[in-house]
């Protein structure tokens, strides 16, 4: 569906190529750039007169993996994005290193929310809050927001050093005052890269008056065209402003799978008369050469370790489901790390294998966060309080924090997020636990990562990082994986009942 139609000579075209939550997947990166050169080739070639601009909302780097954010600045340069915003990936670094990361970073990199100390380590050297660029004398105007709740998104809320973003309500208010003075300069055509979520997007384009296009990020929606109802298919993605003027929002799901293209029609008002939206899966491109050249140099050349058999999908929902590939991962945790159990949380899952050789390359882009594994030790209460936090990824709009994968376990909820059983599986069988008696004086040896040993995503039964007999170590799961794989040399995908839904 597009909005209304309207002809003019002094009508303004403008394409649109953009990218969100690539979560530095380097094969899906080498992809985006070969479609990234397609699109500059094509458009550029039919029509002159079309503005042409590349654009990123953020989660390209990944966290405290130095490899891959090296390859992922690599890829926002050589793409030559017009410009960025920061997702909370980008900020999951001690702030010293991320402003190196920054630096680095040609595009200009645009956060209108956060609120920066002064003489902050990240100041206006490496980030601004507004950008404008001019082609064809055409006049566009960049804002850009990260989530509202950064300080509770990163592994460690230190490492902002003092660093924090402004509620939504302050945000919709800091947008608008930004957007005011864009406009004073003579901007007329204003795009927002957010990495807010779209729920707050939603908020954001009908509570404020100025902005076209949302550039969306954070959520992993995945929305096609343009549409101003749900209709079951499709999300409504076409909004009005205070002032009745129209409003564009996109998102283009997680880890490179989709670019989106958005073509808009401009009046000479800066109004968007006409508009099409297209997701484009990265898949249908092969590497593009140079990126290829940067990934080798960053992440090594990857080596061949095993083979996959069967073939399962990812599944529909990740977060409310087992997920055959975590099953790989927590028997790599649990066995390699000698413990009793595992358990990983859907969201650190971001990938899948096909079948065939592997590389070790292809099992670090299922898990690219830089975590540290960790053994510590819970009792049944713990276990017992910990599903039962979980379950209320059912209840919750964006589905965290996601259900546990689990190794040496296995469990069943209701829809509802009510855990109904829960078992460990000692000498191939089930024994029970009392999940409305727990004992305190059962205890398990636990592998799992510094993440959540720290008790993020409010998993406050799970803080054990400064308990005497927690172990750290300096590697994350997808090193345990590679030797498990190693040593088993074959290894199948496919559920084994798990996690059980009814």
């Amino acid at each position: 569906m597009q909005i209304p139609s309207f002809s003019s000579s002094k009508n303004i075209k403008t394409s649109i190529f953009y990218v969100n939550d690539v979560h530095g997947n380097a094969k899906q990166m080498e992809k985006i750039e070969a479609a990234a050169l397609h699109f500059n080739n094509n458009e550029n070639r039919k029509d002159k007169n079309t503005d042409i601009l590349k654009l990123c909302s953020g989660d390209t780097l990944i966290g405290a993996n130095d490899k891959k954010n090296s390859n992922a600045i690599d890829f926002l340069n050589t793409v030559k994005f017009d410009a960025i915003t920061l997702g909370n990936h980008e900020m999951d670094n001690p702030m010293s290193k991320a402003a190196e990361y920054y630096r680095k970073i040609t595009p200009p990199i645009i956060t209108s929310n956060l609120v920066i100390p002064k003489n902050h380590i990240v100041n206006n050297e490496v980030i601004t809050t507004s950008y404008v660029k001019e082609i064809n004398g055409n006049k566009y105007g960049f804002l850009g927001i990260q989530p509202f709740d950064i300080a509770s998104c990163v592994t460690a809320k230190e490492w902002l050093e003092g660093i924090d973003a402004l509620n939504k309500e302050k945000t919709i208010e800091k947008l608008q005052t930004e957007i005011d003075k864009l406009e004073k300069q003579g901007v007329n055509k204003i795009i927002l890269l957010s990495h807010s979520g779209f729920e707050a997007e939603k908020e954001i384009a009908q509570k404020t008056k100025g902005i076209d296009i949302i550039i969306g990020g954070h959520s992993h929606d995945e929305i096609h065209g343009i549409n101003k109802n749900e209709d079951g298919k499709y999300m409504q993605n076409l909004f009005y402003a205070k002032d009745g003027k129209p409003v564009i929002i996109t998102q283009g799901y997680k880890n490179g799978k989709y670019f989106g293209v958005l073509d808009v029609e401009f009046d000479d008002k800066g109004i968007i008369k006409s508009a099409k939206n297209t997701l484009n899966r990265a898949d249908n491109y092969s590497g593009n050469l140079l990126l290829s050249y940067h990934t080798d140099k960053n992440l090594g050349k990857p080596s061949i370790i095993g083979s996959v058999i069967g073939k399962h999908k990812m599944p529909t929902n990740g977060m409310l489901e087992e997920n055959p590939y975590a099953n790989i991962l927590t028997d790599a945790m649990r066995t390699e790390l000698k413990t009793d159990i595992a358990i990983l949380n859907s969201g650190n899952l971001r990938g899948s294998l096909n079948p065939g050789k592997i590389t070790d390359r292809d099992v670090s882009e299922i898990t690219p966060f830089k975590n540290e594994m960790t053994i510590i030790k819970l009792n049944q209460k713990d276990l017992v309080d910990a599903f039962k936090f979980s379950g209320k990824s059912f209840l919750s709009s964006d589905m965290k924090p996601g259900l546990l994968q689990v190794s040496g376990m296995k469990y069943t909820m209701n829809r509802k997020g009510e855990l109904l059983n829960l078992s460990i599986i000692k000498d191939g069988k089930d024994v029970p636990i009392d999940i409305n008696n727990p004992d305190k004086n059962v205890v398990y040896s636990v592998a799992i990562d510094n993440y959540y040993a720290s008790g993020r995503e409010n998993f406050s039964m799970l803080n054990k990082i400064n308990e005497k007999d927690t172990q750290i170590f300096p590697f994350d799961k997808d090193k345990l994986a590679i030797d498990y794989i190693k040593k088993q040399q074959t290894i199948e995908i496919k559920p084994e009942g798990r996690i059980t839904i009814i």
